[in-house]
């Protein structure tokens, strides 16, 4: 195949493509976040999904990590030539406690399943060839509170303020409504922040 052939094909592919929502590079080029491909519930849409598969792949992306408690779009991802890991993260209440929750209550529960999942990231992204796209259902606010627990984790932020206030200007928006999740990561008595 000539280089002008490529260069079509290549052109193609990234018209045809287009940004899942909320997508950024937390760390550039190495790890991405995103809306789940494709929309959530009711609003996803199979040809959306294949364009942001698309978008994935045009920069770079060669694994995708879903947090969704179930198997959605894993074989999509398989079938478009991306690695997927599922890694379920119970970021809801479980329906059938008929409790209402309070954030602090829902910012322990996502905190406490944290150390796994950096566990994984911590050998994923030691691995120099792969570049990662993490997402959850929607989760502007929960998936930035869980990358800023993650440059806690690294070093990479000295507190939760920190953490926060640098995802926040990657994200260019607030992530108010789980920074719960930092500070409890923290270990820093949700309500009482420094």
């Amino acid at each position: 195949m000539g280089m002008a052939s490529k260069l079509r094909k290549a052109n193609k592919k990234i018209k045809d493509a287009s940004e899942p929502q909320e997508f950024c590079w937390m760390i550039p080029g190495r790890l991405s976040t995103c809306e789940h491909p494709g929309g959530r519930g009711r609003r996803h849409d199979k040809e959306r999904l294949s364009r942001e598969i698309a978008f994935l792949r045009s920069v770079g992306v060669t694994t995708v990590v879903s947090l969704l408690l179930e198997e959605h779009n894993l074989r999509e991802y398989r079938e478009a030539g991306l690695k997927c890991h599922h890694l379920p993260l119970r970021v809801d209440p479980p329906p059938q406690t008929g409790l209402v929750q309070f954030d602090f209550d829902i910012s322990q529960m996502i905190a406490s399943q944290l150390p796994e999942l950096f566990s994984y990231l911590d050998r994923a992204l030691a691995n120099r060839r792969e570049v990662y796209c993490m997402h959850l259902d929607g989760g502007r606010d929960t998936i930035g509170s869980i990358v800023a627990s993650y440059f806690l984790h690294t070093g990479e932020a000295k507190n939760a303020e920190e953490a926060i206030a640098r995802v926040e200007k990657i994200k260019g928006h607030r992530i108010a409504k789980r920074v719960g999740v930092v500070y409890e990561f923290a270990g820093v008595t949700i309500g009482n922040p420094p």
